[in-house]
């Protein structure tokens, strides 16, 4: 059995370079409007307690007078650090 492979010249034509112009028009519009157009900002309104957060980051803290505070200071550690020990065999290839 044979396959027969058949070249048609001419074909489209017209109507071939209309279709591929529209692809191409709306790959570049897609293009514009992804890369280069600038986006417009939707108004969105500020929460409620907005005002609050904008007080708090604008606290001054110095972080030596946290760490040279009595409620710092008696603070206590509950971890007792682990001891250092031998994991796995100095030679992993041995039997």
């Amino acid at each position: 059995m044979a396959i027969v492979v058949e070249e048609k010249r001419g074909s489209g034509g017209i109507l071939g370079f209309l279709i591929w112009l529209v692809v191409l028009a709306i790959v570049l519009a897609g293009a514009y409007y992804l890369f280069f157009k600038k986006q417009d900002l939707i108004p969105v309104p500020p929460p409620a307690n907005f005002e609050q957060a904008m007080q708090i980051s604008q606290l001054e803290i110095d972080p030596q007078a946290v760490l040279s505070g009595a409620k710092f200071k008696s603070l206590q550690n509950f971890v007792t650090p682990s001891e250092a020990r031998q994991v796995g065999r100095s030679n992993p290839f041995l039997p």
